[in-house]
């Protein structure tokens, strides 16, 4: 595929199926990512990190926060989980932006040397209600958006 069709379709799709808006639904909270967890999505023991090097990692300011959690791949995959609980709903689309660059942005170095992560990652799972942003990386893209939508 054309490298400049490749970013504007990933960002299509992700915008397409991988984003939600609240629609009268509960926000996420810590329990949905031990669901999620628990549901065989990932084809490995994802491990738990730590706020501060989460945010590092997203290019976010803490300040927009009131709490996270997230489970990432040790390196061997691109899978994970991230919640971030904002302390305003208005910051969603600030997270959820974050969290497409950050999907987006480990594209081209899985192209190189580990390819098959790639599908994973084009099927990344966005989803906002109320206050909250949760982000699915997991090992079939079809099993986390019915996973996210039995949340």
């Amino acid at each position: 595929m054309d490298k400049r069709l490749a970013l504007p379709m990933i960002a299509l799709c992700l915008l397409l199926t991988g984003c939600g808006s609240t629609n009268g639904e509960e926000p996420y909270d810590a329990q949905d990512v031990q669901t999620l967890l628990e549901a065989e999505l990932f084809s490995e023991s994802l491990e738990e990190v730590d706020s501060s090097v989460l945010y590092g990692l997203y290019g976010l300011d803490a300040g927009l926060m009131s709490s996270s959690v997230a489970y990432l791949s040790t390196g061997a995959t691109a899978e994970e989980v991230a919640l971030f609980i904002l302390n305003d709903a208005e910051d969603a689309d600030t997270v959820q932006t974050a969290c497409e660059k950050r999907v987006t942005d480990q594209i081209p170095a899985c192209e190189s040397y580990n390819p098959a992560e790639v599908t994973k990652l084009e099927g990344a799972v966005i989803s906002v209600r109320d206050n909250t942003v949760l982000l699915v990386v997991g090992q079939d893209p079809a099993a986390v958006r019915d996973a996210v939508d039995k949340l």
